[in-house]
C-alpha cells in the first residue's frame, strides 16, 4: 500500500474515532514528529511521483470536499 493510500485510510479512520482514540493518535503523531528529521531527496521525489500518479487517476478531493471533512476535526 502506498503512503498516499495509507494517509487516505487514516483520514477515514480518524473521522470516525472517539475522543480517547483521537488523543492516543495525536500523542503518537506528536512524539513521532518531534523525532522526525528531514526526508531524503529520493523519498521526497517518490512521494511527489506518487501524488502525480494519483492526480492523473483522479484520486483527489475537491476543495469543497476537504472543507467539509475538516469541519469535523
Amino acid at each position: 500500500m502506498t503512503a498516499i493510500a495509507i494517509r487516505k485510510k487514516i483520514i477515514d479512520m480518524v473521522q470516525g474515532a472517539d475522543s480517547k482514540k483521537l488523543k492516543a493518535i495525536y500523542k503518537f503523531l506528536e512524539e513521532d514528529i518531534e523525532d522526525e528529521g528531514r526526508i531524503s531527496l529520493e523519498q521526497y521525489n517518490a512521494e511527489v511521483d506518487e501524488a502525480m500518479r494519483q492526480v492523473k487517476k483522479g484520486e483527489v478531493y475537491s476543495h469543497e470536499a476537504v472543507k467539509k471533512m475538516t469541519k469535523d476535526w
